[in-house]
């Protein structure tokens, strides 16, 4: 696609000039994040914070609830839209078959849902799988949210816009 040459001259200054800010140096792109490790708890996370940018997000069915509840987490079925900020409360390991030598250690979470918006309520879920959580963006916090990242107008030619547009 053609953006004009104003764009493209804009681009090219951009990518000569650019230099990476302090945020830059500290944002982490979601899927970049080792999924396969043991989330860490809140308390953990005062000594070892992840990245700023980031927010923990987990898959639940359990919306319609009152408030102050504790329930058995149940998968949605309908991943990414019922994926719900959420804040690791603790972990705990199992392991998978009857084998110690030949197990695998699976994770499980309690977890607490919706912290940043009902600071006066708590929604916990409980037995939470490692997969059933996972990391994106806080708001306005992705890589075109920074400082030094590319903005230029895109200028559609007029002799290409259609005459109803004009209007």
């Amino acid at each position: 696609m053609d953006y004009g040459a104003e764009w493209e001259e804009a681009w090219y200054r951009h990518v000569k000039t650019w230099k990476p800010d302090d945020k830059h140096n500290k944002y982490v792109y979601p899927q970049d994040m080792d999924l396969t490790q043991p989330f860490r708890t809140v308390q953990e996370q005062t000594d070892d914070p992840y990245p700023p940018n980031l927010k923990l997000v987990c898959d639940t069915a359990n919306h319609d609830r009152e408030a102050d509840t504790v329930m058995e987490w149940k998968p949605s079925g309908r991943w990414p839209e019922y994926l719900t900020e959420c804040q690791i409360l603790s972990r705990t390991e199992r392991l998978d078959g009857n084998d110690k030598e030949a197990s695998t250690v699976s994770y499980f979470y309690n977890v607490s849902l919706w912290h940043e918006y009902y600071e006066d309520e708590t929604y916990i879920d409980y037995d939470v799988p490692q997969s059933a959580i996972g990391f994106v963006d806080g708001p306005y916090q992705s890589d075109q949210h920074l400082a030094n990242a590319f903005r230029h107008p895109m200028v559609f030619p007029e002799d290409m816009t259609p005459p109803q547009w004009l209007l």
